[in-house]
């Protein structure tokens, strides 16, 4: 009777040891599970941070590339506006220029058609 009654207790507490290792496993594979989540949640939070900020730098690069690109362009327009002002400066110069010798031009005929006119004279007188 003995012998029986401390196998039917041995097998007894051994269901229950089998029953709390199936329980403590149970919230070990919880409590796993759990990590892991949170591992994943910190690892997407940690990936939309990283998202965000190349986001933020592309922007940042567009926006240098387009101020870059912008005072190339009013630097170009400056000096072409520089070197057509000088041009119209050339030109109003050429132009004056011209006025006065076509005026000296002018002198010089009429001078020379006075000339002219008295050495006919002269010719006549003579």
């Amino acid at each position: 009777v003995c012998v029986c009654v401390c196998v039917a207790r041995a097998r007894s507490l051994m269901w229950v040891l089998h029953f709390q290792l199936r329980v403590q496993r149970a919230k070990n594979a919880a409590t796993v599970k759990t990590i892991e989540e949170a591992e994943l949640k910190r690892v997407q939070a940690a990936s939309d941070a990283v998202r965000k900020e190349q986001e933020l730098s592309a922007q940042r690069l567009r926006d240098k590339l387009d101020h870059t690109r912008k005072e190339r362009q009013e630097e170009y327009i400056r000096g072409r506006t520089l070197q057509f002002n000088s041009f119209k400066k050339a030109a109003a110069v050429t132009m004056d220029m011209q006025t006065q010798a076509a005026a000296a031009i002018e002198r010089l005929r009429d001078q020379h058609d006075a000339t002219r006119a008295l050495e006919r004279r002269l010719e006549r007188v003579s």
